[in-house]
C-alpha cells in the first residue's frame, strides 16, 4: 500500500511539474492578445435542411441496403421483468415500541452524548525560553508586557508584536474555542479561573511565559432527561430500528439463499412482493439507476439460472431482494417495422450532403466573379449580415462564429469565404469581408491572465502528448 502511494506520489509531482513549467513567451502572449481583440465583418448564408426535402429523393432499394449494412442499429434491447423484496429501516421505526424505564436507562448509559462542556474562546501572548536569553529576561519581558496591558494596551497589538507562537502570532494571539484537556495543566487552570475579557498574570510553564486573556466563554450544559425527552426518545428509537433492521436483514440475507420459493420470504419478514414492468440496461426506472440492481438482475446467476439474488444494499437503510420473472431476449427488428425511421435517417444524411454541396457551389461561383446577392438570390436564400464581430461576441451561432475566426483574412480587398457545419448538419456559408486588429501589448493584467490561463492550457496539452507518447511506444502483451 505504501508503495503504491509513492508511487502514486511521484506521479502526481511528474504531472505536475509538466503542467507548471509550460508557459507563453511575450511575443505569444501579444500575439493572443492581439487575436482576441481583433474584429471581422461577417455574413452568414445558411442552406437548412427543411428547405431541401423537396430536393432529395430516397429509392426503396436504397433504404433496404441500409437497413442491411446496419442491422445492429436495428435490435431491440434486451429487457427484464423483475420482481423484490425491499427492507426498509424506516418501516422498523415506526414499529419501535418503549416505556418510560428503557428511556430513563438509556440516558443514563449515553448522559455525556448530550452533555457539552465549557468551552473558552483565549487568545495569549508566548514567550519562549531558549538558549539565546536567559531565562530572567523572558520573565521581565513578560512582566512589561503584563504591565503595558493593565495600562490599557490592545492584547492583539502585543501578542502580534512579542508573541513566539508562530502558529497564533498574526492572529493576535487567538487560539480558538477550546474545553479543558487541550492545554498544559498550569496554562488551564489559569485560563479557566478567569472571568470573560479578564488577562492572566505571566504563567510560567517548562517551555516559557504565557499571558492568557478570555474572549469568550461558552457555558456547560448538562441537560435533564425532561428537558431533551423528544430528542433522547428519537435517538433511542433510531438505533433500536437500526438493531432491528440488521437483524431482519441478516435474516433477509438467509432467506434469499435458502428458499427457491419466493413467497416464503415475503411471508417470513411480513413484507409485499413487488413487480417492475419491462426494463432493459438503461430503464429509468427508480431501482435501476443504481449500478447494484442492474448488474444483478441481468446477470447469469439471477437471469440464466433463475436464482435469487444476493442481498443489495441500495442506500442508507434499504436493502433489496430480486429476481426475474420474465425475460425478453433482444431480437432483429423486421424491416416493415423500422422502414420509415430508416427514411428519415437516410434523407437527413442526403439533406446534409446536399447543403454542404450547395454551399461549396455557391463559393465556386462568389470566387468565379459572380456576386454574392445575385448567387443567393438564384438559390432562394438571403444573407444575414452581422457586422463586425470578436471572437468572444455573444448572441451569434457558436459554430458561424467559430468558422469565422478560422478562414484566413482577405487579401487584395476580395472577401474571403468559407463553410461552418451547424449543430443539426446543414451547412452555411461565411463570408469575411474586413479585419480589424487593435495592437495589444503583452504587459499588463490582462497580458498576464492571458499568459496564466493558455500557459496552464498548454501544460495540459502536454501532459497529454507525453501520455499519448507513453501508450505509443508501450508494448503490452495481455495473456489469460
Amino acid at each position: 500500500y505504501r508503495d503504491e502511494l509513492r508511487t502514486d506520489k511521484i506521479f502526481q509531482q511528474f504531472v505536475t511539474g509538466i503542467g507548471d513549467s509550460a508557459f507563453l513567451t511575450e511575443i505569444e502572449a501579444q500575439r493572443v492578445s492581439s487575436l482576441l481583440a481583433q474584429q471581422r465583418e461577417v455574413a452568414y448564408l445558411e442552406i437548412d435542411l427543411g428547405s431541401l426535402a423537396d430536393k432529395v429523393e430516397v429509392q426503396d432499394a436504397e433504404l433496404k441496403q441500409y437497413f442491411d449494412e446496419n442491422r445492429s442499429e436495428f435490435v431491440t434491447e434486451e429487457t427484464v421483468s423483475i420482481e423484490y423484496i425491499e427492507l426498509r429501516k424506516e418501516d422498523f421505526l415506526e414499529m419501535v415500541d418503549f416505556d418510560a424505564s428503557e428511556i430513563t436507562r438509556f440516558f443514563a448509559e449515553n448522559r455525556s452524548d448530550y452533555e457539552k462542556e465549557e468551552r473558552r474562546d483565549l487568545s495569549h501572548i508566548f514567550l519562549e525560553f531558549s538558549t539565546k536569553k536567559n531565562r530572567q529576561e523572558v520573565r521581565d519581558l513578560a512582566s512589561n508586557i503584563h504591565s503595558r496591558l493593565r495600562a490599557g494596551e490592545d492584547f492583539a497589538s502585543l501578542a502580534m508584536q512579542y508573541s513566539e507562537d508562530l502558529g497564533s502570532k498574526a492572529e493576535g494571539g487567538q487560539l480558538g474555542l477550546n474545553a479543558k484537556g487541550t492545554f498544559d495543566p498550569a496554562f488551564e487552570e489559569a485560563a479557566f479561573a478567569l472571568i470573560n475579557s479578564e488577562f492572566s498574570s505571566p504563567i510560567e510553564v517548562a517551555a516559557g511565559v504565557h499571558i492568557v486573556k478570555v474572549n469568550d466563554i461558552e457555558a456547560a450544559v448538562k441537560p435533564s432527561l425532561e428537558n431533551i425527552r423528544a430528542q433522547v426518545e428519537s435517538d433511542f428509537k433510531e438505533l433500536r430500528a437500526e438493531d432491528d433492521f440488521y437483524l431482519a436483514s441478516n435474516r433477509f440475507s438467509e432467506l434469499l439463499f435458502e428458499n427457491s420459493d419466493w413467497e416464503v420470504p415475503a411471508e417470513n419478514l411480513g413484507i409485499p412482493i413487488k413487480r417492475t414492468e419491462p426494463l432493459t440496461r438503461s430503464s429509468e426506472h427508480p431501482l435501476f439507476t443504481n449500478p447494484q440492481i442492474v448488474e444483478a438482475a441481468f446477470s447469469p446467476d439471477v437471469l440464466i439460472d433463475g436464482n435469487n439474488s444476493d442481498l443489495l444494499e441500495i442506500g442508507d437503510g434499504r436493502m433489496i431482494g430480486l429476481r426475474v420473472y420474465e425475460h425478453a431476449p433482444a431480437y432483429q427488428k423486421d424491416f416493415s417495422d423500422v422502414s420509415q425511421a430508416i427514411l428519415e435517417l437516410v434523407m437527413q444524411q442526403k439533406s446534409r450532403a446536399l447543403s454542404e454541396k450547395m454551399a461549396s457551389d455557391m463559393i465556386d461561383q462568389i470566387e468565379g466573379g459572380s456576386l454574392a446577392q445575385y448567387v443567393a438570390d438564384q438559390a432562394g436564400y438571403s444573407w444575414t449580415v452581422l457586422g463586425p464581430v470578436t471572437p468572444s461576441q455573444q448572441g451569434i451561432n457558436p459554430y458561424v462564429l467559430s468558422a469565422a475566426f478560422k478562414i484566413p483574412r482577405p487579401t487584395d480587398k476580395s472577401e474571403s469565404l468559407g463553410i461552418a457545419i451547424l449543430m443539426d448538419g446543414s451547412s452555411a456559408v461565411i463570408r469575411v469581408s474586413s479585419v480589424e486588429t487593435d495592437q495589444v501589448g503583452a504587459a499588463g493584467e490582462l497580458a498576464d491572465e492571458i499568459k496564466n490561463v493558455f500557459g496552464r492550457q498548454r501544460g495540459f496539452d502536454e501532459i497529454r502528448y507525453f501520455q499519448k507518447s507513453l501508450r505509443d511506444s508501450s508494448d503490452v502483451d495481455l495473456s489469460s
